[in-house]
């Protein structure tokens, strides 16, 4: 069962957008237009990676899938894309399992609902049909950017 492993995570910049997400369910979905700062996450997160002493609360806890890791040139690349995305699921706990372009990648690799439901992590999927994915009425959402700053806008 996907469990909630942190309730936010917050990157603050003096140069740079600050991105303060909150989360409601151990299944986010975040949506929306381009350039509304998904991307952006992930590249600050994996920045910070490198940097020695990152103020980032819980990067330890973070595992970042993006088309990167899909070898879509043939069958039996996407066949060993999906067996080590599924190696990656199962193996970690307690994580935040960040995917990129979830609307891409977990169909052509036939990772369902059910595969994340059944791992012991928390999950923010950027994609555009979140229902697919298990999240309800209440985790899926968009960035909304004020002042500077990236923050979860909820529906509900």
């Amino acid at each position: 069962m996907a469990i909630m492993v942190l309730k936010e995570l917050t990157l603050n910049s003096l140069k740079r957008a600050s991105i303060h997400i909150h989360f409601n369910g151990p299944i986010t979905v975040i949506g929306g237009d381009s350039s509304t700062g998904k991307t952006y996450l992930i590249e600050r997160l994996l920045g910070e990676r490198g940097i020695c002493n990152s103020p980032v609360k819980y990067l330890d806890r973070i595992v970042i899938i993006t088309e990167r890791e899909v070898d879509y040139s043939s069958e039996n690349g996407i066949i060993l894309s999906r067996v080590e995305i599924l190696r990656k699921l199962q193996e970690n706990t307690n994580k935040l399992i960040i995917i990129d372009n979830a609307d891409m990648i977990l169909p052509s690799l036939n990772i369902t609902a059910q595969d994340l439901q059944d791992s012991q992590n928390q999950f923010l999927l950027f994609s555009r049909r979140g229902r697919d994915y298990g999240a309800t009425v209440n985790t899926i959402g968009m960035f909304d950017i004020k002042d500077n700053t990236i923050r979860t806008a909820y529906a509900v």
